[in-house]
């Protein structure tokens, strides 16, 4: 996996939760794997939008209104999605649209740094490994906290059928998913932002 595929993947994930928020009660929806319910093309546009602007990505995403639309090329331009107008979208199926688009983006922001800056895939290789240090030891930390509180709630909920090791394995499992979700979120948030800032400072520069 790259910082690419943790994007599409938190890009997602996102989407989801603005897709569901105002269906959810205290607007924290609980995102399941098992939930693939279709949306609108233009529910998943603005639920899409929102995501990337909140994770600092300069994603701008249409309802292309014709398929036919699709010569023009704005589907392949880097920083551009058209989502067709006729196909209702899962989850699973975003991520087949929003990939390519991700990928179209960092490879332009890549080439930009590379052939106009002069970075090499070392430095490139530096932006992720930055981008995962800095979530690394607040996810870590988080974790640990969120264990010992583990040990507390099986205590309570431990039942005679369900003897707290049980309840604890369970939880350590769900939270262990949690981190590695949080950091791979945390971790594709910094990546792209950071290459975009990087150009800007170099363009001041001169």
């Amino acid at each position: 996996e790259t910082a690419r595929d943790w994007t599409t993947d938190a890009l997602v994930r996102a989407t989801q939760v603005n897709l569901l928020k105002d269906k959810s009660p205290d607007g924290c929806p609980e995102i399941k794997p098992e939930d693939n319910r279709k949306f609108k093309p233009k529910e998943m546009a603005r639920a899409l939008s929102e995501a990337a602007k909140e994770m600092g990505i300069p994603l701008q995403v249409d309802v292309n209104p014709h398929p036919l639309g699709l010569i023009f090329g704005l589907d392949r331009a880097p920083g551009h999605l058209l989502l067709d107008s006729d196909r209702k979208l899962t989850a699973d199926a975003l991520r087949e649209v929003v990939a390519p688009a991700v990928d179209r983006l960092y490879l332009d922001l890549q080439s930009r740094l590379v052939q106009g800056k002069g970075y090499d895939s070392k430095d490139l290789t530096k932006f992720q490994k930055d981008a995962m240090l800095d979530n690394m030891d607040s996810a870590w930390t988080d974790h640990l906290e969120q264990m010992e509180e583990n040990k507390r709630a099986a205590g309570l909920q431990a039942k005679d059928n369900n003897p707290a090791i049980q309840v604890y394995q369970k939880l350590a499992f769900q939270t262990f998913s949690d981190t590695v979700a949080t950091f791979k979120d945390g971790t594709a948030k910094k990546v792209i932002p950071t290459m975009i800032r990087t150009l800007d400072l170099l363009d001041k520069v001169g």
